[in-house]
């Protein structure tokens, strides 16, 4: 029998169409997906400044502690926002820890990394502890290689940063008592202002420390010297710029000192000798029960 062209024509492309689904029966025809969890690994210490001890390990201090608190609780990790994303497929979920299932989220099997952030608390949230809230961040990269049940632990930490100040006073021989400070002076006003001026308000010798956001920081200071046999009272301003970082406890101390007989108020960041400012400070005779002041203060 002798078939015309468009008879062979149609053979093939019927040929050619077994042969499609013949493939797609080899492979199922599916695409594989990984089942998938996230837990988040939270470190209740923080970084103190720039300390770091003599073997090279960060000092760090706990939450409470750099607050100024008895306790602090630690965020719940369904409250957190997590961000999946995919270099091809884009955004695969955005939305609560807690609201988030992998039967209705597919990550599928990739070559490419997916990544996912997680972040809990908004911008600008600064103050004490109750007004002021912390923010946290943390992301990680991971691949889906099979069809596997995993879990993915994202390890998040203090996303803006703490500052707190102390108020000493140290001798000849760097001995330092605090309090002492309030010798010398009986007010010491702070406020605090960032590049967004939100404004924290460090009032009466305060020494909690408040949420801040990252990055520079206007301290201005009024101390008003400690007079008792006047009515009239003598005050000591100034303004310094400091740079604060996430997850970092910075510490703002105001010291007075006494070397050769002249007493002088240091004021010192993280105990970093680069950031001490001197200011010359009256000379108060601290053994006398009116703390008689025998000579103004002035900026150094």
């Amino acid at each position: 029998m002798k078939l015309s062209k468009l008879t062979v024509w149609m053979l093939a492309a019927a040929s050619l169409a077994l042969g499609s689904c013949s493939d797609d029966s080899f492979d199922g025809g599916k695409e594989e997906f990984a089942s998938l969890s996230f837990s988040l690994s939270t470190n209740n210490a923080i970084s103190v400044g720039a300390i770091t001890r003599a073997d090279g390990e960060a000092t760090t201090i706990t939450m409470a502690e750099a607050l100024g608190v008895e306790s602090f609780t630690q965020i719940d990790a369904g409250n957190f926002t997590i961000a999946i994303t995919h270099p091809e497929d884009g955004e695969k979920y955005n939305g609560l820890l807690s609201a988030y299932s992998s039967e209705a989220v597919k990550l599928p099997i990739s070559a490419e990394n997916y990544n996912v952030t997680a972040n809990y608390g908004a911008d600008n949230t600064v103050g004490f502890y109750g007004s002021g809230a912390p923010r946290y961040y943390g992301e990680k990269s991971f691949t889906i290689t099979n069809a596997e049940t995993k879990n993915e632990e994202i390890n998040v930490s203090l996303a803006n940063s703490i500052l707190k100040f102390n108020y000493t006073s140290s001798d000849a021989e760097g001995e330092s008592e605090v309090n002492l400070f309030k010798n010398y002076f009986s007010d010491c006003d702070i406020t605090v202002t960032d590049q967004a001026n939100n404004i924290v308000n460090y009032n009466n010798f305060e020494t909690r420390g408040a949420f801040l956001e990252v990055g520079r920081q206007t301290i201005a200071y009024t101390l008003t010297v400690g007079q008792a046999q006047s009515n009239s009272s003598k005050t000591i301003t100034g303004n310094v710029n400091v740079e604060v970082e996430a997850n970092t406890c910075h510490i703002f101390k105001f010291n007075v000192t006494n070397i050769g007989g002249v007493n002088k108020l240091e004021i010192v960041i993280d105990n970093s000798i680069a950031t001490t400012h001197d200011i010359t400070v009256p000379d108060i005779d601290i053994n006398d029960d009116g703390y008689i002041v025998n000579n103004g203060g002035e900026n150094a």
